[in-house]
């Protein structure tokens, strides 16, 4: 995996960094909360090139994504219990 960091703009927070089991090996996926809007979006990097997604939604029939879903809204949700900002 590559090292994450200098490749996102500042005010971005990467939420998750993973190789995906449904996607080509060898892709990588990130997912990524961009500030001060807070618009969450997932990236999917194959040979060097990077695609965004912010309607990962339409994929929530898929169990993986349900449960990658359901990750991010529980960190959200309890960073915000515990009073961390973004």
């Amino acid at each position: 995996m590559r090292a994450l960091g200098s490749e996102y703009h500042r005010g971005v927070t990467v939420l998750a960094y993973c190789r995906p089991y449904s996607v080509r090996p060898g892709d990588e996926v990130a997912i990524h909360v961009s500030a001060p809007g807070g618009t969450a979006t997932i990236e999917i990097v194959r040979d060097g090139a990077a695609t965004g997604c912010t309607d990962w939604v339409h994929g929530l029939g898929d169990p993986a994504v349900e449960r990658l879903t359901r990750n991010v809204l529980d960190r959200l949700g309890r960073d915000r219990v515990a009073g961390a900002t973004p």
